[in-house]
């Protein structure tokens, strides 16, 4: 990957990341300022959109990704996976010395897995949710 942007500046490899960062931190508050007025004179809800359709809209902006965890999992995942299929004698899945031996199918069938175990979580949560009204929870302190 080319990552000179002029001649002698290099963009370090480890600071790509933060561009996605930077890019989520800057678009946040242009969806405060346009979006949500926009959903508001839509809806005619004061938030604009509820709580369940906000919480479906900032699956983009997951903050695993803005806060860095999702690196720490992933070479977390790696290091399990390099620990658990490289012993005795046999070699990882990821074959360091010859990419042509590496098993990198089997890390994408994994990957492939634990995406749609979290796709079906999603949706048995997202299925089960029963959104609370504000006023009838305050009818219910009241009430006791």
């Amino acid at each position: 990957m080319e990552r000179s942007i002029s001649p002698g500046f290099n963009i370090p490899a480890a600071s790509l990341k933060s561009f996605i960062t930077l890019a989520v931190v800057l678009t946040i508050p242009i969806y405060d300022c346009f979006s949500v007025p926009k959903a508001r004179a839509f809806t005619g809800k004061p938030a604009g959109i509820t709580m369940l359709q906000r919480s479906k809209s900032r699956r983009f902006y997951n903050s695993n990704d803005i806060f860095g965890v999702g690196s720490f999992l992933s070479s977390f995942l790696i290091s399990v996976i390099e620990k658990t299929t490289g012993g005795d004698g046999h070699e990882s899945w990821f074959a360091a010395n010859n990419l042509n031996e590496a098993r990198l199918n089997y890390l994408y069938w994994l990957l492939a897995g634990l995406g749609a175990a979290g796709l079906v979580s999603y949706l048995y949560f997202a299925k089960s949710y029963i959104y609370n009204n504000r006023t009838s929870s305050n009818q219910k302190c009241q009430n006791v």
